[in-house]
């Protein structure tokens, strides 16, 4: 009868002690770049397995949180089967998740016993077009071999990996999505008008590149045609002005502006800084007058009226 209830007080301690470690074997990890939009990989990786230790509990929460605050549920009652090791449970980043610090915490269903993986998400980053013809491009229906050049050497300046796809969209059809989803824009048969992309990874966007304008019809490094396109870019407004006047120069590198009077002499002037200026009239009476503006070694005359 004693070596009975030693018997029976041995397994006792086994089985509490079963009990208590179950849960605390194991430690969770997750594979992925932490892009919005990618899939991370969530397991679990045994680092002690006593004999049926780690069958004690058969399934799983999966929860985030952020500063230490819940944040939102990932996936209920996994089992363990589909947690272990390289099988894992995928979860792919919501493209509205909020990018910073957080962690992924695995929280056994029987137990309670919780393990955490620290995880950062990050939003797609924004692509850069680089050109290498100043700020335009020129179509390949130009035989020049300098603008075969430029559209080659043109491309996204950014490190993003080769599983995201890339959302070019073109002004000549209302901002639409074109058809090639690569890094780079294709280098034939391109239409003259504005280009931009967005990286895609998944359903998620990233914020839209700079502008990039190609040009038809003209040999690239000429200046011909090109002159008249950038002077119709230049405003002036408001027109009539009393106080303050903007000119607007978008092609501008250095410029200046003088107010001529019906006289011809001028009652203004200044250098241009910015491709956006605003002038001062105040000083200015009211009348008829002639805004000359100078840049790249050409002139270019405005009509203004002044009002008081």
């Amino acid at each position: 009868m004693k070596k009975l209830k030693l018997v029976l007080i041995f397994s006792l301690f086994l089985f509490s002690t079963f009990k208590a470690s179950a849960g605390i074997c194991w430690t969770a990890f997750i594979n992925g770049n932490g892009y919005v939009g990618s899939i991370g990989n969530i397991y679990v990786d045994y680092l002690v397995c006593c004999p049926g230790d780690c069958n004690v509990s058969t399934s799983a929460n999966i929860h985030l949180y952020k500063d230490g605050v819940y944040n939102s549920t990932i996936a209920t009652n996994i089992p363990y089967s589909s947690l272990r090791y390289s099988n894992g449970y995928n979860w792919q980043i919501p493209c509205n998740q909020v990018v910073g610090d957080y962690e992924i915490r695995i929280i056994d269903y029987s137990t309670g016993y919780t393990t955490t993986r620290a995880f950062t998400i990050y939003a797609l980053p924004t692509p850069i077009i680089s050109m290498a013809c100043n700020q335009k491009l020129y179509s390949l229906g130009v035989t020049s071999t300098t603008c075969q050049t430029c559209l080659k050497n043109t491309k996204i300046n950014v490190n993003t990996g080769s599983a995201y796809t890339y959302d070019w969209t073109y002004s000549g059809c209302g901002n639409c999505v074109l058809s090639w989803h690569t890094n780079g824009l294709p280098v034939t048969s391109l239409d003259g008008g504005t280009y931009s992309v967005k990286i895609k990874n998944g359903a998620c966007s990233s914020l839209a590149s700079n502008n990039v304008t190609v040009l038809t019809g003209r040999t690239c490094g000429s200046r011909e045609g090109e002159i008249e396109e950038e002077i119709s870019s230049i405003s002036v407004s408001p027109n009539p002005a009393s106080n303050i006047m903007e000119i607007a120069i978008p092609f501008m590198q250095s410029a200046s502006y003088s107010i001529i009077d019906k006289d011809g002499k001028a009652v203004a002037s200044e250098e241009i800084l910015t491709q956006k200026s605003e002038i001062n009239i105040s000083d200015v009476q009211s009348g008829l007058y002639l805004l000359r503006l100078s840049f790249d070694g050409k002139t270019e005359n405005r009509k203004i009226v002044v009002i008081k």
